[in-house]
C-alpha cells in the first residue's frame, strides 16, 4: 500500500534550512541563503507524510521553465530514515520521487536538473516514462565528482603528521611528491576571511588562460560573505613571505564539506601550493569534526587527474532533462 504523501510550498528560509541541516544528504547548495541570492526564480518545496517533512526540493524557473540555475547541484533531500531494511528506504524514496515527478510534470512542460551524486537510482523517472509511453526523461550527461574520506584522527595541523597518516596513504605518487616538497617550511597555512584576495586570484586566472570568468564574482562573493557570517564556510589561504599564493573555499554543513574554489597565484612558477592548500585544509576540516569532502566535478582532464590524486572515491552525479510537451 502506497503512503499518501503530498506536496506543500515552503516560504520559510527557516524551515527550510532546519530540514536541510538535519537531512540524509546535507548540501551546501541546498542551503537558504544560496537559493535565495539567485537571478533566476526559486520554488522550494517539501514532501510531507501528514505533518512531517520526508523530503525538500528546489527548482529554479526561467520562462516557465525548469533550468538548472547558476549552481552545481540541485539535490533532491530526504530525511534520515530508521534503517530496518534497505528495500524499505528504496521503497520510502521512489514514493517521494514519483510525487516530484508529478509535481514538475503538471507545472512544466521543460526542465534541466542536476542531481548531487546521492541520488544515483533514477529509476522512477524511466518507469514513468514506460508508464505514460513517451520519453519524457532522459539522461542529458553523466558527470563525476571525488568524495574524500577525511574521517582520521588528526590531533594537530601539521604537515608531518600528515604525511604519516592513512589518508595520505591513498594519495597519488605524484600528489605525495608536490606535497613533501615543501617540507622546508616554506609555507604556511591559515585560515582567512578575505574574500577579496582569493576573488582576485580566480579574476587572474581566467584572465591569463585567455577565457571569460564563468559565474557572477559580485554574486558568488555576497553569497560567501552570509555563509561566514552563518558559520558555513571556510577559507584557507598558503602564504609565502606573508603573500597569499593559493587558498581554498569550502561550503560545510556539519560533517560535510564541499570544495567551492581553490585557486593559485598564476604570476609564480608552479610551486604546488595548492596541492599542500587542499591536502593541509583537509587535515584541518578533519580536526573540527568534517567527514567527508565533495571535491565537486572531475570533468576536465587536467582538474580530473589533480583531484582523483587525493585518492578520493570516483562517484557520478546525473543531469536530467525533461520534455513534456
Amino acid at each position: 500500500m502506497e503512503e499518501k504523501l503530498k506536496y506543500e510550498i515552503c516560504k520559510s528560509s527557516s524551515k527550510w534550512d532546519d530540514f536541510i541541516l538535519k537531512s540524509e544528504n546535507k548540501n551546501i547548495y541546498s542551503i537558504s541563503t544560496f537559493l535565495n541570492d539567485t537571478k533566476f526564480k526559486s520554488e522550494k518545496v517539501f514532501i510531507k507524510k501528514n505533518d512531517e517533512v520526508l523530503s525538500s526540493f528546489n527548482i529554479y524557473i526561467k520562462n516557465k521553465k525548469i533550468c538548472e540555475g547558476d549552481k552545481s547541484y540541485s539535490p533532491i533531500n530526504f530525511k534520515f530514515f530508521e534503517k530496518k531494511n534497505s528495500s524499505s528506504i528504496y521503497y520510502k524514496k521512489h514514493n517521494i520521487i514519483k510525487l516530484f515527478i508529478s509535481y514538475i510534470t503538471k507545472k512544466f512542460t521543460e526542465g534541466l536538473f542536476t542531481f548531487d551524486c546521492s541520488t544515483q537510482d533514477l529509476r522512477p523517472f524511466f518507469w514513468h516514462n514506460f508508464d505514460t509511453k513517451k520519453e519524457i526523461f532522459s539522461i542529458k550527461e553523466v558527470r563525476y565528482t571525488s568524495i574524500l574520506d577525511i574521517n582520521y584522527n588528526f590531533k594537530k595541523l601539521d604537515l608531518n603528521e600528515l604525511i604519516n597518516s592513512k589518508m595520505f596513504e591513498k594519495f597519488s605518487r605524484s600528489i605525495k611528491q608536490q606535497i613533501k616538497s615543501h617540507k622546508n617550511n616554506d609555507l604556511e597555512i591559515k585560515e582567512s576571511v578575505n574574500l577579496n584576495t582569493a576573488f582576485s586570484i580566480i579574476k587572474k586566472t581566467f584572465i591569463n588562460q585567455n577565457q571569460k570568468v564563468d559565474f557572477d564574482l559580485v554574486q558568488y562573493k555576497k553569497i560567501y560573505k552570509k555563509l561566514i557570517d552563518e558559520k558555513k564556510l571556510k577559507m584557507y589561504v598558503v602564504e609565502r613571505n606573508q603573500k597569499v599564493i593559493s587558498f581554498c573555499i569550502f561550503g560545510i554543513i556539519k560533517d560535510y564539506a564541499v570544495y567551492l574554489n581553490g585557486g593559485r597565484d598564476g604570476n609564480l612558477n608552479e610551486d604546488y601550493s595548492l596541492t599542500y592548500c587542499l591536502a593541509m585544509s583537509a587535515v584541518k576540516l578533519s580536526i573540527l569534526g568534517v567527514k567527508k569532502i565533495d571535491l565537486e566535478g572531475l570533468n576536465s582532464p587536467k582538474r580530473a587527474f589533480w583531484k582523483q590524486g587525493f585518492g578520493g572515491t570516483l562517484t557520478p552525479y546525473y543531469k536530467l532533462s525533461m520534455k513534456n510537451s
